[in-house]
């Protein structure tokens, strides 16, 4: 996975766009390419997420929950999806 962190200027292997991330994390939250149990789990892992708290959730109206996923590469860049 450390391939996956270093986030360099113009590099082929980072081609995606973030509406094309939202319609992957809304298929695979509301859509059925995931069974009941596991779309259940990603929901889990990514509410038990933290590190994007004091950016996501601390904005959050009272009651509202949040499932995120966050990261973030060696140079400085970030990147963080949520529903």
């Amino acid at each position: 996975e450390p391939e996956l962190n270093e986030a360099i200027p113009n590099d082929e292997r980072d081609t995606t766009m973030p509406a094309a991330m939202a319609t992957t994390l809304r298929k695979l939250l509301t859509g059925e390419l995931l069974t009941l149990a596991s779309r259940q789990q990603l929901i889990d892992w990514m509410e038990a997420d933290k590190v994007a708290g004091p950016l996501l959730r601390s904005a959050l109206p009272a009651g509202w929950f949040i499932a995120d996923k966050s990261g973030a590469s060696e140079r400085g860049s970030r990147g963080i999806i949520a529903a």
